[in-house]
């Protein structure tokens, strides 16, 4: 497998750096499962299309998960942030570009993606994988990676490509929450045997799909426009979950910016931390409908 020629679409130059050293190009194809009722792709399944790409690349660089399964290593995300340029609609024939920004310690990889369809800009994506080791049959471990994988990812820093970043809170408001439990499927495991990291932006969507719905609007109009997640523990099956929102307040075009927590429901234990950016029917009925926090 090789890089492929560039592509014919024009893209900005501050949102796609072309076929920069160790960058690859795929196709990535979008399930009929991703999209919302209005045709639309979710937020999550863009994460899924990235995770993809992530993959392809890592396995264009001789490392496919056979491999690293075989020679008990892994990676596994510890943060992602996503800037939606726009939602992409079903049938679409979406690109995805990815290649390794940077190694931190030999331990920490920063992996950026652009995913864009001849109708433009979809995504820009920025994660950080975290090198780990199987110790025991369900247990990893954060450690550096071997000369051989490093040589095999050299990172590529494209200085004139900001990182995606979500935007400001110009408009803060008191703080209110809404909260609601999930109890982890056994069907939701991944190869790794824990929950998959985008499915927790589905966790978060559906409880801002909640407490849209308990204002009396359209839970399926909301449209997403930045997200970040920062992981700390995997979910695992039979556990139940609390997942919790808090609004912050607007960014400069109206869209609400809500924190996010997701702890085990036993211990208090937290699990994932981030903010979701979403366009919203009316931020002000989420303040009213609301529950104070303290």
């Amino acid at each position: 497998m090789s890089s492929e020629a560039p592509t014919a679409q024009l893209l900005p130059l501050d949102f796609d750096p072309g076929p920069v050293p160790g960058s690859w190009e795929f196709a990535v194809v979008t399930p009929r499962r991703a999209v919302d009722p209005r045709g639309m792709v979710r937020a999550a399944e863009i994460w899924r299309l990235a995770q993809e790409a992530a993959v392809q690349g890592t396995i264009a660089l001789g490392w496919s998960p056979e491999r690293l399964r075989r020679e008990q290593r892994a990676f596994v995300v510890s943060d992602m942030t996503v800037v939606h340029h726009r939602q992409a609609a079903y049938g679409e024939r979406v690109r995805a570009r990815t290649w390794v920004r940077s190694v931190h310690r030999s331990t920490l990889f920063g992996r950026e993606l652009r995913l864009w369809s001849p109708h433009g800009p979809i995504a820009a994506i920025a994660q950080r994988w975290a090198h780990v080791a199987w110790t025991g049959p369900d247990a990893l471990e954060v450690c550096p990676a071997k000369a051989d994988l490093l040589g095999a990812m050299q990172a590529a820093p494209t200085p004139g490509v900001p990182v995606p970043a979500l935007p400001p809170v110009v408009r803060p408001v008191a703080p209110v929450g809404w909260s609601h439990r999930i109890e982890v499927w056994h069907t939701w495991m991944d190869p790794l045997g824990h929950v998959n990291h985008p499915a927790y932006l589905d966790f978060v969507d559906e409880v801002l799909c909640r407490w849209v719905h308990a204002t009396g609007g359209d839970a399926q109009s909301i449209v997403p426009v930045a997200d970040r997640l920062r992981y700390r523990q995997a979910a695992n099956a039979t556990w139940t979950l609390r997942v919790a929102l808090v609004l912050r307040g607007e960014t400069a075009d109206g869209a609400a910016v809500l924190d996010a927590r997701i702890l085990r429901e036993d211990d208090g234990a937290l699990l994932v931390r981030g903010t979701v950016v979403r366009r919203v029917p009316a931020v002000a009925a989420l303040v009213a409908a609301g529950q104070a926090i303290r």
